[in-house]
């Protein structure tokens, strides 16, 4: 039996809470009424979603930490108490169609990939140290972006990370060694694992483009406000860019980004205010990053010359 998609889930933090709201815009474009949870990730600070409240009705997860890292807070709504098939994705991710209708009952759908051994060292696993961190394990020969993903509540654990993942603030890795990019290669090993051992069902389905290929430059806005159901999302993994402007196929996120604000009163006087502190912060930024590293290197050596 079939079960239907029944949240969004979409994981955002300070520096990229400008993508959140365009990838937002895109889903409720192709899904007006599906439910939208966002998880706040504190790890660079607080910032403002109130707009994401008041537009689309956003609710917010609430987590027992409020600062995850790289990727973790996707892994929250896998341990929700109540049953129920949600679509996480990152907010790099624009929808272009209703992705609620991916008829597959599986309870977790991946996106189809078939990665160069190139591509699997450097984004997901060493293959020859994971033969010695579980020699039971059999690598299927495929992996999975995790910007994208459909999932169902209650059929892991945290415990099933425990070798894995420190449910510390902020999350950690536990073998840096040999899982890539945060969540992205731990997630790999133990969904291809546990699928493997009859724990749960797991399908791969081609749901995902990458925001530079073919596919996603043939995108015309006039196809998207026709409303044509492309069934799939464009993932700009490796893409994302400070300005939407300089962004390969930008003209989409500007499209989307312009659907949300122009839903709010004095929407582009808000968003010039927010585009002009986000550039300056950006600048300012590497400079804060030279003085902490300096302010380090100097009580490093005041501690070796005292000892």
């Amino acid at each position: 039996m079939n079960t239907p998609i029944g949240f969004v889930c979409i994981s955002c933090h300070r520096h990229d809470v400008h993508f959140a709201r365009a990838a937002i815009a895109s889903v409720r474009y192709y899904a007006p009424d599906v439910r939208i949870v966002l998880i706040k990730d504190l790890i660079y600070g607080d910032f403002p979603i109130w707009d994401m409240r008041q537009i689309w009705g956003c609710e917010v997860l609430q987590t027992t930490v409020k600062k995850f890292g790289w990727g973790f807070a996707k892994l929250e709504p896998l341990f929700l108490p109540k049953p129920g098939r949600f679509f996480v994705m990152d907010t790099d991710v624009l929808w272009f169609g209703d992705m609620r209708l991916i008829s597959d009952p599986a309870d977790f759908i991946v996106d189809e990939e078939m990665p160069s051994a190139e591509l699997v060292a450097t984004n997901y696993y060493d293959l020859k140290a994971l033969e010695t961190f579980d020699p039971a394990f059999h690598w299927p020969g495929f992996t999975f972006n995790t910007g994208q993903w459909i999932g169902t509540c209650g059929l892991l654990t945290r415990n099933d990370f425990s070798r894995l993942l420190a449910w510390s603030e902020p999350r950690g890795g536990l073998r840096e060694d040999i899982f890539r990019l945060g969540e992205q290669g731990l997630q790999n090993y133990l969904f291809q694992k546990l699928s493997a051992e009859g724990r749960f069902v797991l399908k791969r389905s081609p749901i995902m483009r990458v925001g530079d290929t073919e596919e996603v430059s043939h995108i015309t806005i006039a196809d998207v406000e026709a409303g044509r159901d492309f069934r799939f999302v464009a993932h700009w993994c490796g893409l994302k860019r400070e300005r939407f402007q300089t962004m390969h196929r930008g003209d989409l996120w500007l499209y989307f980004q312009k659907r949300h604000y122009d839903r709010l009163k004095r929407g582009r006087l808000l968003l010039f205010i927010r585009e002009r502190a986000r550039h300056a912060e950006s600048r300012i930024r590497p400079m804060f990053r030279g003085i902490k590293h300096l302010f380090t290197r100097c009580r490093l050596a005041t501690h070796q010359l005292k000892s």
